[in-house]
């Protein structure tokens, strides 16, 4: 049984708000001009690196692995059928792997429940984030709808095809400083991460993915204000950079 149908389109809207909050913007300029999935929670558009800097690397060098069939799916809804009595997050988790051959995702995929709500209907929802060889993919969100404790569609958005390598080459401070080395940055200007704990994540570019950084810091002599950073933890080049002040 399936419930109202101004529910599940009440669902979808905040499930999508809740995907353009995070994602901020689902396209947005490369430094070599290509249009990129995902995003950071508030990210608009792509800034040069502080001062006079030589042009940005061609946006064919800041992945590791091409992803073959890769796709970012649109917001939509999965029908799910399964004998799971689901009352739990662990029984959630359960009817999630069982759904992942049909949602494209393989062994390397997991769909950990974060949270869950319901509505005093009858209606359960499994909030989960989809997560590669234990790294978050970027821009990823789902909610296993139940009534009854009855799986009934998994809605939200997932990425299928990835292949990585998910072990970093470089750590976060090196990332970020071989990016603004890499974009004429002189040695004489120190790159400061400002916050820490700093996050890995799998990143979708267009028909690729990353293994990134998302790193807080600024340059010294002059010093600038905070920026955030999306940077490629293998090649240590920028992909994104947001002034935090201003945004």
């Amino acid at each position: 049984m399936r419930y109202p149908v101004s529910n599940k389109v009440l669902l979808v809207a905040l499930l999508v708000i809740g995907i353009a909050m995070m994602v901020g913007g689902i396209t947005w300029q490369m430094s070599g001009g290509a249009t990129v999935a995902g995003g950071d929670v508030s990210m608009e558009a792509q800034e040069k690196a502080g001062g006079q800097q030589s042009p940005a690397s061609d946006s064919s060098k800041v992945s590791t692995e091409p992803a073959g069939d890769l796709e970012l799916s649109p917001v939509g809804s999965l029908p799910v059928s399964s004998d799971i009595s689901v009352v739990d997050d662990a029984s959630a988790e359960q009817v999630l792997a069982e759904s992942k051959s049909d949602m494209g995702l393989g062994e390397d995929d997991t769909l950990p429940i974060l949270s869950h709500s319901d509505d005093g209907y009858g209606h359960t929802f499994y909030h989960t984030q989809q997560y590669y060889k234990g790294i978050p993919v970027y821009g990823t969100e789902m909610v296993l709808n139940t009534q009854n404790n009855q799986a009934s569609e998994v809605i939200g958005t997932w990425l299928t095809s990835i292949e990585l390598d998910v072990v970093p080459t470089l750590d976060a401070e090196q990332a970020l400083i071989a990016a603004y080395r890499s974009q004429g940055v002189p040695d004489s200007r120190q790159v400061v991460v400002t916050q820490d704990p700093t996050a890995l994540v799998v990143y979708p570019t267009e028909n690729r993915v990353i293994l990134a950084w998302i790193i807080n810091g600024r340059l010294t002599d002059p010093q600038t204000e905070d920026y955030r950073h999306v940077v490629n933890a293998h090649a240590g080049e920028m992909i994104l950079k947001l002034d935090l002040v201003h945004q």
